[in-house]
């Protein structure tokens, strides 16, 4: 049996997660939240959106996304995480997607299919991925 090493993540004292959506934080490092607000680790959340889209055709998107972070800020006390800094990430001007879609479309090279029938390097789910209303990055900041 391998046994993978164990890993103190109360030791760190900054930590940023990522969640697409309200509840994906819960879901998917709910416990370790846990574990580093109760060590007093500062927790940042970046959240991709508000989950304005989660129902989509029912009703108020805005209502909806208030409710979610709601949730989410209900969530973060259940796991005695009041604290966490949750950083709404903003998504990008329309103008700005589409110069970045027009850009994209400029590497023909890696957009058209290859010799012999073989599909293009970059398929159209992977660029659809990356032509979407919003980018994640992670700025470190010099001391």
């Amino acid at each position: 049996m391998i046994r993978l090493p164990v890993l103190d993540v109360t030791a760190w004292s900054s930590v940023a997660i990522l969640a697409a959506h309200p509840d994906d934080e819960v879901l998917g490092a709910g416990g370790i939240v846990c574990l580093l607000a109760a060590a007093g680790v500062r927790l940042r959340l970046i959240a991709v959106t508000d989950g304005e889209a989660s129902h989509r055709g029912c009703g108020d998107v805005r209502a909806l996304a208030c409710r979610r972070a709601r949730e989410r800020a209900a969530a973060l006390r259940e796991l005695g995480a009041a604290k966490a800094e949750v950083i709404r990430l903003v998504p990008l001007p329309r103008a700005a997607a589409d110069r970045k879609a027009a850009a994209i479309n400029c590497f023909g090279s890696q957009l058209e299919p290859r010799e012999r029938g073989v599909g293009p390097v970059l398929p159209a789910g992977f660029v659809r991925h990356f032509t979407r209303d919003y980018e994640v990055l992670f700025p470190v900041r010099s001391s």
